[in-house]
């Protein structure tokens, strides 16, 4: 939905401030935040100065660039399974993830939740135009900004009352309104419209009214939403982790504004004259604000000639600011706010300087502790997602697919080749100097080994590396013990 679209305003002021903070990071995420560094902007500066200033730079977009390398989660596509799903069955439901774009889908919705915080996936059934077409199956991603819910008390993931701001064209009209999906009374689940001002409006936008579709195998109704987040914690919402990050995108969006300016401003220099005449220059303004220029350019030769009985002079204004100077402080206010949200210079390439921040590149293991430390989330919620895509397929069109014990296997980023013998040589370095044992190597590569069977594995090794030595391999010499005692000296 795009903000130009009427949607309510949501009375609580909390999530009407939650509302307005989200689309700040939507529009960064989507691209048309512009209006978003103007008004930053003129928070900052004179109107006069804004002006002087020029059209604002969108061109490094830090919030955007951050979110998008950390959400690495689906890059490629994970790997499901079920133990009560095989032959052909597994494939028409492959088809059936197929058909609705599941991963590509997953992809995006990744980078609106690290960026949003939260998200939401809505499950439904699109009917086909012929009655003997059974419909298809759809997912719709939602972002939070146009979402209120409510939840079981001290549950925040278990929602009984979903409202989403939607518009609906009544009567030729765009007439914004809430669409309400509400399991509160389980014995009476059902789907209304409501108006602003609380009035019923569903009667006139469902023409076919249905009955609720979706009910657990207990009998118990279920929303058809899966909700996703960044983090879990005690409240519904996340809405202003990382923050500063995008505050900080503001400022640097400006600073970099300022810099173009200056880049600009230094390669045309602006020079004066006092007392000294040249023929063809415009006039303009009138009384105290008359002013006198020319427009030149570097191949120009200006022949002056002084006022009567006055010694005329020229000269040029100086660059108040050197522009290198100003690029790195930029650079380094940029990396300060990296770090504050965790990512260290360490973790960008080493093909750029770590203090840079202009166009930041993550390391893969930065990128894979990163995606490792959301993944639980990110796996609960999948999961949630395959039951919901099965259960929702089952009711509509009589398939038979498992809703529980799906599993799910994820292709996180590897290490590069350079990253890797970086990491394996400290580890040696750490062996050779006691703080790390064998044993705890062969763990930490092989993590799936408990300590027993990390020491047979290690025996394994040594007696088949002895059994067959590496090609080219230092092999020890024999070492030649004398037999009885050493001769006795003659002493000559």
């Amino acid at each position: 939905m795009s903000d130009s679209t009427p949607v309510l305003v949501p009375a609580d002021p909390a999530d009407a401030a939650r509302w307005q903070h989200t689309r700040v990071r939507r529009r960064m995420m989507d691209g048309p935040w512009g209006s978003d560094i103007s008004e930053h902007l003129s928070k900052k500066l004179t109107p006069g100065r804004l002006v002087n200033l020029g059209p604002c730079n969108q061109s490094l977009n830090l919030f955007a660039s951050t979110v998008r390398q950390l959400a690495v989660q689906y890059d490629s596509a994970p790997v499901d399974s079920n133990p009560s799903l095989s032959g052909e069955a597994g494939s028409e439901w492959a088809e059936l993830l197929d058909s609705v774009h599941l991963w590509s889908l997953l992809q995006r919705n990744s980078e609106t939740v690290i960026g949003l915080r939260e998200s939401f996936v809505q499950v439904g059934w699109s009917a086909g135009e012929d009655p003997a077409d059974p419909g298809k199956l759809t997912l719709q991603p939602i972002t939070p900004d146009v979402v209120v819910t409510e939840c079981r008390p001290n549950s925040p993931d278990d929602l009984v009352v979903f409202r989403m701001g939607v518009s609906y064209t009544i009567d030729g009209e765009q007439v914004p309104a809430w669409a309400v999906w509400d399991i509160s009374d389980r014995t009476n689940p059902h789907f209304r419209v409501e108006a602003g001002d609380g009035s019923d409006l569903t009667a006139v936008v469902v023409t076919e009214p249905q009955p609720w579709a979706f009910w657990w195998e207990d009998g118990t109704p279920f929303l058809p939403f899966v909700k996703y987040r960044a983090a879990y914690t005690a409240d519904q919402w996340d809405a202003y982790t990382l923050s500063e990050l995008v505050h900080a995108t503001l400022d640097v969006a400006i600073l970099w504004t300022a810099w173009v300016k200056l880049l600009l401003d230094a390669s045309w220099a602006q020079r004066w004259v006092i007392d000294l005449m040249l023929q063809g220059m415009s006039i303009t303004g009138s009384g105290a604000g008359v002013t006198a220029s020319v427009e030149t350019d570097p191949t120009s030769i200006l022949a002056f000639h002084s006022k009567p009985d006055k010694a005329g002079s020229a000269g040029q204004y100086q660059v108040p600011v050197d522009p290198l100077s100003m690029s790195e402080s930029i650079a380094r206010f940029q990396a300060t706010v990296l770090s504050n949200i965790g990512i260290h210079p360490a973790d960008i390439e080493a093909t750029q300087s770590p203090s840079s921040g202009v166009a930041i590149t993550l390391k893969r293991s930065a990128q894979r502790r990163m995606a490792l430390r959301l993944l639980p989330q990110f796996r609960a919620s999948d999961t949630r997602l395959l039951a919901m895509i099965a259960r929702v397929s089952n009711i509509f069109s009589g398939t038979a697919y498992p809703t529980s014990e799906w599993e799910l296997s994820y292709r996180l980023p590897e290490e590069s080749v350079d990253e890797f013998l970086a990491e394996l040589d400290r580890d040696e370095r750490l062996v050779r100097l006691g703080f790390l044992s064998k044993v705890a190597l062969m763990q930490k590569y092989r993590p799936e080994l408990s300590r027993d069977e990390a020491i047979e594995a290690l025996r394994e090794v040594a007696a088949d590396n002895a059994e067959f030595p590496l090609e080219g391999a230092p092999v020890a010499a024999p070492i030649n013990t004398p037999q009885g005692p050493p001769p006795e000296s003659t002493g000559e």
